[in-house]
């Protein structure tokens, strides 16, 4: 038995191609704006070169060599990824003060029941009280956590 989807099928189809195309556009990108950035830049240069072809072609390479050495040196020496996955998880509210269907669920089946038989009755007091009041907040929450109860009953 699957859980179940219950999802918007025009919307996924959607962000299914969004994400397809995402997927090669990034290196499209580059090489479109170095191909750009070489024609641009060919105009100011046509007197180095007998061949405009040449001046297209060094400029190209240039260009990519360049961005790959930023690109090395926004990798290794700045790290920026680094800050920018600690960004992306302090702006994530399901890091901190919010929960997901399926940690409510793992709660109040698995982790309350075990601390109210380990006789910790305040720690399960707690876990309750969050997750009924994340539930009252969040009524798309509440709902899924009713489908993933329903599913789980068979």
């Amino acid at each position: 038995m699957t859980p179940p989807k219950k999802t918007n099928k025009p919307k996924r189809w959607v962000l299914l191609w969004l994400w397809r195309i995402q997927q090669p556009a990034a290196i499209f990108g580059v090489v479109m704006n170095a191909v750009n950035m070489a024609l641009l830049l060919n105009l100011y240069m046509k007197w180095r070169f007998d061949n405009p072809y040449t001046g297209l072609f060094l400029t190209f390479t240039v260009t990519i060599g360049l961005l790959i050495v930023l690109a090395w040196l926004w990798d290794t020496k700045a790290r920026m990824w680094h800050e920018q996955m600690e960004v992306s998880v302090q702006k994530n509210p399901f890091n901190f003060h919010k929960m997901t269907a399926k940690e409510v669920v793992v709660y109040q089946k698995t982790w309350i029941p075990l601390m109210q038989q380990f006789g910790m009755k305040e720690e399960a007091a707690f876990w309750v009280r969050w997750c009924d009041e994340q539930m009252v907040l969040d009524a798309q929450l509440k709902k899924e956590v009713e489908e993933i109860l329903e599913w789980r009953k068979g």
